[in-house]
C-alpha cells in the first residue's frame, strides 16, 4: 500500500495543477505527470471504493474530483466506484460524512 504522505502529495498535485492552460491545451508536462499520478491513484484505491475511510469521504471526495478534473467521466471504474462509497456517507442532514465524525 502506498503511503498516505504520498498520496495526499499526488491529491495536492491534481488538485492544483489546474489541468488546462490559459489556452484550453494541457501542458504536456503536466497531464504526464497527471496521468502518472491518477495511476498510482488507482493502485492505491481501497476495495470499498475510498482512499482512506479511516480518514473520512473528504480525502475520496477530493481525489476524486481532482480525477474528474483531469478528463475521467463518472463511468470510469475508479470514478464510479469512489462515487458510490461517497453515496454511503450521505446523511438525511444533506452533509457527506461518516457517523460520529
Amino acid at each position: 500500500m502506498p503511503s498516505r504522505n504520498a498520496a495526499l502529495t499526488i491529491l495536492l498535485l491534481l488538485a492544483f495543477s489546474g489541468g488546462e492552460t490559459a489556452s484550453g491545451a494541457p501542458p504536456v508536462n503536466m497531464s504526464d505527470t497527471a496521468n502518472r499520478a491518477i495511476r498510482f491513484l488507482e493502485a492505491a484505491q481501497e476495495e470499498d471504493g475510498s482512499w482512506s475511510d479511516r480518514l473520512g469521504p473528504g480525502v475520496t471526495a477530493l481525489i476524486t474530483t481532482s480525477i474528474m478534473r483531469h478528463g475521467r467521466s463518472p463511468s470510469d471504474p475508479v470514478v464510479a466506484a469512489a462515487l458510490e462509497y461517497l453515496e454511503t456517507n450521505v446523511r438525511e442532514d444533506g452533509g457527506i460524512y461518516q457517523p460520529g465524525t
